[in-house]
C-alpha cells in the first residue's frame, strides 16, 4: 500500500510539474484507487473469516461443556489391536468418549498425541511438566482461540503430512540421477553462452548456432521426459499453485513461535516453532518461482521459454532438494510440536457419562511407585457432572 501511494503522489508531482500528461496521471490514480479499494475488502473479507472461525470454535467449546456430543466433534484414530481393547473397555475413544470431551487438535499431529497420552502411561516428571504448561495457558484463552482457529484453516488445506515426511526423509531424487545432474549444470551454461561467444567472434556461427539448437532440443526432451516427475514433487511439497498451504502451516509455527512461555515444555515448544518458521519461509520462497508453470497466465509466454533455455523446474528442484537436505530430518519434529501443544486445558479427575450409560472415573496418579495412570471404571445409575 505504501508503493501504492508514493505512485499516486509521484504521478500527481509530475502532472503538476508538466512531466506526464495528464490523462496519464489520471490512469496511474484511478488504478492505485482500484488497488487500494481490493485490498481493503481482502482485509475486511480476512476479518470476517477469522470471526467465523472463532464463532464456531466457541460454538463446538459450548457444546463440549454441555455435553452434546452431536455438535462436539468426534475425531477417528487408529488404535492397535492391543490398545483397541483397552480402550474400547473404557470407552476412552469414540461417542461420548473422554477423547471427544477433551481433544480441540485440529492437526493430525495433535491427534495422535493425544492419542498416545491417554493410552500409555508417562513418566510423573514429564506429567508435573505438562501441569505446569497447562497453568500457565489456562488464563490465555484469547491466545488458544487464536491457534485454534490458524489450525483449523491449515486442517482445511490439501497439504498431506504423511506425503511430505515420505518426501522430506526420502532420498533426493536428483542425488538418484547424476547423469541428469551434470546435464542441468551444463546445458544451461551451453544455451546462454553460445549467443555471446558467437558475437564476441570467439566461434563462428556455423558452429556455435547449431550447438546451441542442440542444446535447446536436449532441454525440451528432457523437459517431455522427466518434468512430470519433478512437478509431481512440487505438488507433495505445496499443493496449492498460489503457496497457500505452506502460509497456513508457517503460520500455525509463526503463532507457536510467538508463545512467550516459561514453562519448560512451552520453551522447548516454542524454540522448535521458531526453527520451523524460519525452514518453512525459506521453502516458501524456493516454491513461489514454481508458480510461473502452475499459472495460466504465465505458463506459455513466461515458463516455458526459461524452461526450454535454463530447465527451469529442475533448478528449482536442486534449491528443493538442497532445502530438503538441509531441513528434511527435521521436519518430523516440528510437526510434534502443534502436537504437543494441542493438549487439553488440564488433568483432574475426570467423571463423565460413557456409551453404555455408566461413568468413567480417571485418576491420574503420580506418587505411586508405578509411576503409572491409573485407570478405574465407577459405575453408577445416576449422572455426575465432570
Amino acid at each position: 500500500m505504501r508503493c501504492c501511494h508514493f505512485v499516486g503522489i509521484a504521478c500527481l508531482t509530475l502532472a503538476y510539474s508538466g512531466m506526464i500528461p495528464p490523462r496519464a496521471c489520471a490512469g496511474a490514480v484511478v488504478v492505485v484507487i482500484l488497488i487500494r479499494t481490493h485490498s481493503n475488502r481482502c482485509s475486511g473479507q480476512t476479518r470476517r473469516n477469522r470471526c467465523r472461525e472463532l464463532r464456531q470454535i466457541n460454538q463446538i467449546s459450548a457444546a463440549r461443556v454441555q455435553r452434546d456430543w452431536k455438535n462436539t466433534p468426534d475425531r477417528e484414530v487408529s488404535l492397535s489391536d492391543e490398545d483397541r481393547i483397552v480402550a474400547t473397555d473404557l470407552g476412552i475413544f469414540g461417542t461420548a468418549s473422554l477423547f471427544q470431551l477433551v481433544c480441540n487438535a485440529e492437526t493430525a499431529a495433535g491427534i495422535r498425541t493425544l492419542r498416545d497420552w491417554l493410552i500409555h502411561p508417562t513418566d510423573p516428571t514429564e506429567i508435573r511438566e505438562r501441569q505446569q504448561a497447562i497453568a500457565e495457558l489456562s488464563s490465555r484463552l484469547d491466545y488458544r482461540q487464536e491457534l485454534n482457529a490458524v489450525s483449523r484453516s491449515m486442517a482445511r488445506t490439501k497439504f498431506v503430512p504423511d506425503d511430505f515426511l515420505e518426501w522430506a526423509e526420502g532420498r533426493t531424487y536428483l542425488s538418484r540421477k547424476r547423469s541428469l545432474v551434470w546435464l542441468v549444470r551444463t546445458l544451461p551454461i551451453i544455451v546462454l553462452s553460445m549467443p555471446s561467444l558467437t558475437l564476441l567472434g570467439v566461434l563462428p556461427q556455423h558452429i556455435g548456432m547449431p550447438i546451441m539448437t542442440t542444446a535447446i532440443a536436449v532441454n525440451i526432451l528432457l523437459t517431455v521426459a522427466v518434468v512430470g516427475t519433478v512437478h509431481d514433487i512440487f505438488r507433495i511439497v505445496c499443493p496449492a499453485p498460489d503457496g497457500f498451504d505452506l502460509d497456513r502451516l508457517q503460520r500455525v509455527f509463526t503463532k507457536l513461535s510467538n508463545m512467550n512461555g516459561e514453562s519448560r515444555t512451552l520453551v522447548e515448544i516454542q524454540e522448535t516453532a521458531s526453527t520451523a518458521t524460519a525452514g518453512l519461509k525459506q521453502l516458501q520462497r524456493i516454491m513461489k518461482f514454481t508458480s510461473l508453470s502452475r499459472n495460466a497466465i504465465t505458463a506459455v509466454p513466461v515458463y516455458l521459454p526459461l524452461q526450454f533455455t535454463v530447465l527451469w523446474d529442475f533448478q528449482i528442484l536442486q534449491l528443493l532438494e538442497d532445502w530438503q537436505q538441509k531441513h528434511g530430518h527435521q521436519f518430523r519434529n516440528w510437526l510434534d510440536a502443534p502436537g504437543n501443544f494441542k493438549r487439553p486445558n488440564h488433568w483432574p479427575r475426570w467423571r463423565m457419562t460413557t456409551r453404555s450409560g455408566h461413568f468413567l472415573k480417571l485418576a491420574l496418579n503420580t506418587t505411586s511407585s508405578s509411576s503409572r495412570i491409573n485407570w478405574a471404571t465407577h459405575y453408577s445409575q445416576n449422572p455426575c457432572e465432570s
